[in-house]
């Protein structure tokens, strides 16, 4: 099941649908978990406070229940409201979130690998600032919930720049501020119970976004322990509007530590929530191997030597150093590159039963046709195959200058994409060449 999850899971990623929400656990051991930190502010306040907090705390101390957590949430309260200066709470709350050198390489590594999985947006309510973002705002939600899902390519960080690559950042939001931005709107960390609701009810915003992410994308769950009473409604309210655990497929997955097989059955089919379970000894490092796997399976850079392997792929630009990431990529020795239309026509006339996918630029006004005529490379290619009857795919990769009305006239011409990315063209071949189209 574990198995069946993760590639579910892969394939909403390359599909553009998939947010992820990160949560305290992602950055353990290195910063602590809310229940240490309320233990380590504790020592903060002095007096009756002081013992007033250690009281909600062992009362409740290893508590998993909701008793626990309410305690937790009171001991939270207390705190707060002792270190009433602003200033002086956060500055508190900031030295006691520094991550501990011990493990800050391995926290390091992790984010590196979060970072290179092509999430259609990343949110996360941890407010250590760690994982740094956009503060919660309407420009913010617009950007995730407004932008068309992207193919898994055109959000992959893993490209150096050529002339035919745009990249597109990945938008992240601290949902719950940033301790470190405390004084800007948004950015005040969401650290008690009035907190909470004071972000989920007074900022009608807030809500709206939740719910519409919950309902409209495939949502995973990195570092959440689900004792969040807020996230856990908003979930559940979204679950019993679309009634997913009748629709035969769950579109909310979360990588959990040590969640036996009957929890995990119970969850998927009656929580509507996919669980990828994992041991969480050795400082979770099970985890990670998790993330590592999303991440080599989501990486264009890596799948695209496999998608062409054994291919034959014929090139035409009379410029080749404009190719030259996309030839480094997909490996010299399934490329044949060729400079001019004349070549191109003649190596397809003796081997195009022997090709599985033609490239070419457009060229315009690079080429003369049979009447003496300029017109475009890309276009007298496209006829040359069709009046030959050439099997092999023929995909257009061109600079955007005049995209829309080049890409009409090359689709026209029987072009299977006009494409003026780096990212567009592997997620092209993705498609051709991938057993299932990911598209």
């Amino acid at each position: 099941m574990k198995e069946n999850f993760i590639s579910e899971l892969i394939e909403h990623i390359k599909t553009g649908s998939c947010v992820v929400f990160i949560g305290a656990g992602f950055t353990m051991p290195a910063t602590p978990n809310w229940f240490e930190l309320i233990n380590s502010l504790a020592d903060e306040v002095s007096g009756e406070s002081q013992k007033r907090v250690q009281n909600f705390i062992e009362v409740i101390s290893g508590s998993k229940n909701t008793t626990g957590i309410l305690g937790y949430e009171m001991a939270a309260q207390l705190i707060r409201d002792k270190l009433a200066d602003e200033n002086e709470f956060n500055d508190v709350l900031k030295n006691k979130l520094v991550p501990k050198d011990k493990h800050l390489k391995k926290m390091q590594k992790r984010k590196s690998l979060l970072m290179q999985i092509p999430f259609a947006a990343v949110l996360t309510t941890n407010f250590d600032g760690i994982i740094k973002g956009n503060l919660p705002g309407p420009k913010a939600y617009e950007e995730v919930l407004r932008s068309a899902p992207r193919v898994w390519t055109s959000r992959h960080p893993g490209f150096s720049p050529d002339v035919n690559t745009i990249i597109r950042e990945t938008p992240i939001i601290q949902l719950h501020g940033d301790v470190e931005r405390s004084d800007s709107e948004g950015g005040t960390p969401v650290f008690t119970s009035q907190d909470y609701r004071h972000r989920l009810f007074s900022e009608g915003a807030y809500l709206t976004f939740l719910r519409s992410v919950m309902a409209t994308r495939t949502v995973l769950f990195l570092g959440f322990s689900f004792s969040d009473p807020y996230i856990n409604m908003v979930r559940e309210e979204v679950l019993a509007q679309f009634q997913e655990t009748s629709s035969g497929r769950n579109y909310v997955y979360a990588v959990l530590p040590d969640i036996s097989d009957d929890m995990v059955d119970h969850m998927t089919n009656q929580e509507g929530l996919s669980v990828i379970s994992y041991k969480s000894d050795n400082y979770h490092e099970e985890f990670d191997d998790i993330l590592s796997e999303l991440s080599s399976k989501t990486n264009p850079v890596s799948l695209a030597p496999e998608l062409v392997k054994g291919k034959r792929i014929l090139w035409l630009d009379p410029v080749p150093e404009r190719n030259r990431t996309a030839a480094e990529v997909l490996g010299k020795d399934t490329l044949i590159t060729l400079d001019s239309i004349e070549e191109a026509r003649k190596y397809l006339r003796e081997n195009g039963d022997a090709t599985d996918l033609v490239i070419s630029h457009w060229g315009h006004n690079q080429a003369t046709d049979e009447k003496g005529n300029l017109a475009p490379a890309g276009s007298l290619l496209l006829k040359y195959v069709r009046e030959e009857n050439i099997c092999a795919p023929v995909v257009i990769f061109a600079s955007g200058d005049h995209y829309h009305e080049n890409r009409k006239l090359a689709l026209g011409l029987g072009a299977f994409e006009y494409t003026c990315t780096f990212q567009g063209l592997l997620a092209q071949i993705d498609t051709l060449f991938s057993e299932t189209i990911l598209m």
